[in-house]
């Protein structure tokens, strides 16, 4: 397996999107992009607190069969963490997430929010996630029209990791992996410059010009790509 990742903060004053990609054992390995919530406070912090609850509780727990329970159990964790901390900070501070647990040939992608997740194979996407938005909502309400002003609402979630407890369940994925199948997890600030189509054919020995490309992009941009 071959990882390779970046994170860029662009044009914002702090980078507040946290990456964590480590293998757990031979065989079992953990990816994560946290976005911290734009409007919110100290998303930063929020997103590598989650990252690390994930990766903390999944980790001691990666040899049990049901896996997707204990990432359900940590993501819950995670969201309990930052209900306390807003408290006891008197904040408010949460992020969007998205992981993908890979053991043997096995993953099991999961997501709250609008950090993308793509499984492609031979340059083609087999599966993308769908993004936890305010848009995509009112598509599925059949509330969709043109006289809305979307460029104002796309960046909009209604699931998130910021301690309600109604906001932060995470929608879930399982996938069988083949020899040269790629696995994107990205932050929206990467799709504000690539298409999905561009990110399917990313080279996984890309350089440090293409990454450079975010450098003056609104938000923050960070992406993880591995390759089987």
């Amino acid at each position: 397996m071959i990882i390779k990742y970046f994170t860029e903060k662009g044009l914002r004053k702090h980078n507040e999107d946290f990456i964590l990609s480590k293998q757990i054992d031979e065989v079992t390995s953990l990816h994560i992009v946290a976005d911290g919530m734009g409007g919110y406070n100290k998303g930063n912090i929020a997103s590598e607190t989650v990252a690390n609850i994930l990766f903390n509780t999944i980790s001691k727990n990666s040899q049990a069969e049901n896996i997707l329970e204990i990432i359900e159990q940590a993501i819950e964790e995670a969201n309990s963490k930052i209900s306390q901390l807003n408290i006891e900070q008197k904040t408010k501070m949460g992020t969007t997430i998205a992981g993908v647990f890979v053991k043997y040939n096995s993953a099991i992608m999961f997501w709250a929010g609008d950090v993308k997740i793509l499984h492609i194979r031979n340059e083609k996407v087999i599966f993308e996630s769908k993004d936890h938005s305010l848009i995509n909502q009112l598509k599925d309400n059949d509330s969709f029209s043109e006289k809305v002003d979307y460029g104002k609402i796309r960046h909009i979630v209604n699931r998130s990791i910021q301690g309600l407890n109604e906001k932060y369940k995470a929608d879930y994925h399982s996938a069988k992996l083949q020899t040269f199948d790629r696995i994107i997890i990205c932050s929206d600030g990467i799709l504000d410059r690539v298409s999905i189509s561009g990110l399917a054919k990313l080279d996984i020995n890309f350089s440090k010009e293409y990454y450079a490309q975010f450098i003056d992009s609104k938000d923050n941009a960070s992406l993880v790509l591995i390759e089987v």
